[in-house]
């Protein structure tokens, strides 16, 4: 994996920790690596469930890679899985094309969030 994906990943995680923290969930949101920059990508309707909000980020993503200005996007949701556990689901991409998703298992300890396992399989 190029350190730029690294680093997506790592800048995704410390958000998605962040908001944890402050909010105890947070609706989806997104990265991009675009014409040498980091960009935030946020989305919120009340009339979408996280689903949808995730489809429209991953989307705009697509949209990105096919102008052939972006090199990374990855998208974030705060989810449950029922055999795990609370989870940050992270889909991302280095093409727009073939997306991987990683897995983290979260738990709250005190009022702060600690990310407790990496790259589950389920």
């Amino acid at each position: 994996m190029e350190e730029k994906h690294i680093t997506g990943i790592r800048k995704i995680v410390d958000t998605a920790t962040a908001f944890l923290n402050e909010f105890k969930e947070f609706a989806p949101f997104a990265l991009i690596y675009k014409n040498n920059e980091w960009i935030d990508l946020g989305t919120y309707d009340e009339s979408f469930d996280s689903d949808k909000m995730k489809n429209f980020l991953i989307s705009t993503i697509i949209k990105d890679f096919e102008e052939e200005n972006t090199d990374f996007g990855a998208v974030c949701v705060d989810a449950k899985i029922r055999a795990i556990g609370d989870v940050i689901i992270i889909y991302n991409s280095s093409d727009g094309k073939e997306w991987f998703e990683l897995v983290y298992k979260y738990k709250f300890n005190n009022e702060n969030v600690n990310i407790i396992e990496e790259n589950i399989e389920y």
